[in-house]
Formats: C-alpha cells, structure tokens, sequence
C-alpha cells in the first residue's frame, strides 16, 4: 500500500508490502522516501507510528531520527529509509508521522507530516 502526502516544501511517501510469514509473525517492509523541495536543508528529527490491528489497542513507535542518527537532508536531495515491521497479525494498518527541523534566520523551526492511515494488511488475505 501507499501513502503519500506533500508539504509546500516537503514530500513524504511511506509504501508498505508483505514479505511473508515467519513463526507466528507476519513480516511487512516499510519503505519511507522523503524529498526535500526547499532551498534549506531539512533534518528528520524523529517517527510516530501508530499501529492498528485487531488483536489489541493502537500500538506506538515513537523515536529520534533512524538508526541512530538524525538525518539532514540537503535542498532537492531525497532520503530513503526501508525497515521490517513485525505484527502478530496480518490484518493491520499503520498511520506514520515525522517531525522535521530546519533553520531560517539562524532560528529552529519545527514541523511535523503525517501520512494517512495505510492499510498493510495483504489484499490476498482481504480475498
């Protein structure tokens, strides 16, 4: 599945597939590709994902930047992120937020895109 979203100067898209089923969990990939269409650099301060499935309460990932960096995305470069998220089920969705900072006039700037709710869960297994 796909989600994708676009800021005046910031371009989120976060794609979703099923690899396959390991023990009792089912293994999706996450694929997280963020364009930066302005002329400052942008920094990807950190993730919100929650997770929606039908075996308990919204589940959350909440962290700084990616593998242990905070990474900063130059003027009209892209940055691409893949990771494997591991569910209990295979009926599931997934609403993911990122928070950015920037600079302007020497001054910290916030800002925070969110991606509509994306269903992960195989249309083989909707069938």
């Amino acid at each position: 599945m796909l989600a994708k979203i676009e800021s005046t100067s910031i371009n989120v898209e976060f794609k979703t597939h099923f690899i396959g089923k390991y023990g009792l969990l089912y293994l999706f990939g996450c694929n997280l590709v963020v364009k930066n269409n302005s002329t400052l650099p942008v920094t990807i301060m950190g993730k919100h994902w929650k997770i929606f499935s039908n075996h308990s309460l919204p589940e959350e990932i909440i962290g700084e930047g990616f593998n242990g960096t905070l990474p900063t995305i130059q003027p009209f470069e892209t940055f691409n992120y893949e990771s494997i998220l591991p569910m209990h089920t295979v009926f599931a969705s997934i609403e993911p937020k990122y928070n950015f900072s920037f600079l302007v006039n020497k001054k910290k700037h916030a800002l925070s895109i969110g991606v509509p709710k994306v269903s992960i869960t195989p249309k083989a297994f909707l069938n």
